[in-house]
């Protein structure tokens, strides 16, 4: 562990254009024992010839992982972390980059934690800017400290994108449920969320938002499924921070109108809240929520993504050589 292997993930749909970049933050990395597995998700433009390119002026480890159609974002996320040989995962996504003593930051800090200690946590956590240099963790993280991420985000208050560098065995048993092609990724992080992390106050990775073909900000209501599964399972999650009356009622409709938008029928909304707090009111939420439904499928919003990705099942990841 003096010098431990990390695994670098990155997911990638149509984003040939952003991968150069993406390889230049790793090539240039003052922090050298890594892998990288970039897996691609079916694109339909220049990337898999991109990074044949790349992978042939790699030192690093590469695998590239290649479905022949989109499989979606969970598949290939559990895909690659079932792969991966290093103590130590994170993901880089296809229009990020890290800085170039990015890694290297985060593998000296692991280092720093007396040996005795190590065990108690799961990893580490840092701050990003955007592609304008402007921090996103907002507040600020001034020092480092010792926390949770449930407690980072639910009781401190922090908000903005951050860097999860995960002890690899932990995600390993934590993967992503393989419902859509995108499931919001709080419903790992939320359950990892109640071990010990370190924060530091160190800025490792540049964030571009809005970026082509990017699938956060598209204006429909899209991968359905998965953000109905992943609502309940957050929410127990973070079932020990008080919540308010009005949010608890704004999220039952919202997971009955995600399950509906989704296909799912009444009985299984009803098991997937179990233990949750949604669970008392669908019943007395359930006619709002299906006038929200009737009036998103009037203004033509609701793609239903879950239905391809249902087909998409029989389509096979597979690894290229070369």
């Amino acid at each position: 562990m003096e010098n431990p292997l990390i695994t670098v993930i990155t997911p990638t749909w149509n984003r040939g254009k952003y991968i150069q970049r993406v390889w230049n933050g790793l090539r240039k990395q003052t922090y050298k024992n890594i892998e990288w597995i970039v897996c691609d998700d079916g694109s339909e433009d220049e990337t898999i010839l991109k990074l044949k390119e790349i992978k042939k002026l790699t030192k690093f480890k590469m695998i590239i992982l290649h479905a022949k159609k989109r499989v979606g974002k969970t598949r290939l996320d559990n895909a690659a972390i079932n792969m991966a040989t290093g103590e130590f995962i994170v993901w880089n996504d296809s229009d990020d980059y890290f800085l170039e003593d990015g890694i290297e930051k985060l593998v000296s800090t692991w280092l720093k934690i007396p040996d005795l200690d190590k065990k108690m946590y799961i990893g580490i956590t840092a701050q990003c800017k955007d592609i304008e240099g402007k921090i996103i963790t907002n507040p600020p993280i001034m020092k480092s400290f010792d926390t949770t991420w449930n407690d980072l985000r639910e009781e401190l208050k922090y908000t903005g994108d951050l860097v999860y560098f995960t002890r690899s065995s932990v995600i390993k048993k934590n993967l992503f449920p393989e419902v859509d092609f995108v499931i919001p990724e709080g419903v790992v992080w939320t359950k990892l969320g109640k071990e010990k992390i370190k924060v530091i106050q160190d800025v490792v990775k540049i964030v571009e938002y809005k970026a082509d073909n990017c699938i956060s900000f598209s204006g429909k209501m899209e991968y359905c499924r998965g953000k109905a599964y992943a609502i309940p399972i957050i929410k127990n999650n973070l079932s020990q921070y008080n919540n308010k009356f009005i949010k608890d009622i704004w999220q039952t409709i919202t997971y009955i109108r995600y399950s509906i938008h989704g296909e799912i029928r009444l009985k299984e909304i009803i098991n997937l809240s179990e233990g949750s707090i949604l669970k008392r009111n669908i019943y007395l939420f359930y006619f709002i929520s299906m006038i929200l439904v009737i009036v998103d499928q009037c203004r033509n919003k609701v793609i239903k993504t879950h239905i391809e990705f249902n087909k998409s099942r029989r389509i096979e990841i597979q690894k290229i050589d070369s």
